[in-house]
């Protein structure tokens, strides 16, 4: 897996462009369910190895970039209210999203947030993940 820290839109573009399979994950520091998910991508990554490459972007730093456009990059695929969010991308094209962890074929019980039992930080299993990525034909 190799992975980026980028903030600069021209060259999170350039990376997207650069490589087959792509997951940009928006996260920050303090949020816990973004931890557990940079846990599982990681699990992810050495299992794929260089077929994938990661780029993260901290959404705190971004906020504080003087550079608007990279505040807003994101916004021409989805307008992001809440973190963790990830974006897939095939051969340079968004292929599939998910926003506030929730990806599609996890279906969490309002009342349930457990990890492993169906609830929204299970959402952020390694297994759900690869299973995204196999449906896009990213892995």
């Amino acid at each position: 897996m190799v992975t980026y820290h980028e903030l600069d839109p021209a060259r999170i573009e350039e990376l997207i462009s650069k490589h087959d399979a792509v997951i940009v994950d928006i996260w920050a520091e303090w949020c816990h369910p973004c931890k557990l998910l940079g846990t599982e991508l990681r699990k992810i990554g050495k299992k794929l190895g260089n077929k994938l490459a990661i780029i993260k972007i901290n959404a705190d730093e971004a906020s504080e970039s003087t550079d608007l456009d990279s505040v807003h990059f994101y916004s021409k695929y989805k307008k992001i209210r809440a973190i963790p969010v990830l974006f897939f991308f095939k051969d340079g094209k968004l292929v599939d999203q998910n926003l506030y962890g929730f990806i599609d074929g996890c279906n969490p019980d309002e009342d349930d947030l457990g990890i492993g039992n169906g609830g929204l930080l299970g959402c952020f299993d390694a297994d759900v993940i690869m299973n995204v990525l196999k449906r896009c034909g990213m892995a």
